[in-house]
């Protein structure tokens, strides 16, 4: 039976699936903004969980990124190459949601989600789920 830490990462993960889900649907409306904002979030969640499985708990985005590249990118677990979408994605969030001029490129997020995506797959495979 799973214990209390078990589940937290598992719904970690599953937040993240459903944010894929909708990235993937909002791109397919062109509704770029909430995809852009879908996006990051399926990122910050998957994160979520590797951090979890590690006993690091925080809610601050920046001291989520940093650890990240504290632990797994400078340590070499993760690519430097392969971890570049998280502050990607979050770079573009924040500009879709605080900036009124920021206009999402559709053809650039369909790129980001790939990678996104690669990114989400290397680190649950890295927590074998």
């Amino acid at each position: 039976m799973p214990d209390e830490n078990d589940l937290l990462i598992q719904n970690w993960l599953y937040k993240s699936d459903r944010a894929l889900k909708a990235t993937k649907n909002l791109l397919n409306t062109d509704d770029l903004e909430a995809a852009q904002n879908r996006l990051y979030y399926s990122i910050f969640y998957t994160v979520s969980a590797l951090a979890q499985s590690k006993g690091f708990i925080t809610s601050k985005h920046g001291q989520l990124i940093g650890w990240f590249n504290r632990e797994f990118v400078k340590t070499g677990i993760i690519t430097k190459e392969k971890a570049r979408i998280y502050k990607i994605a979050f770079k573009y969030r924040q500009e879709s949601d605080y900036e009124p001029d920021f206009i999402p490129n559709k053809e650039l997020l369909e790129t980001l989600l790939t990678e996104a995506i690669e990114l989400i797959e290397e680190i649950k495979h890295y927590l074998s789920v």
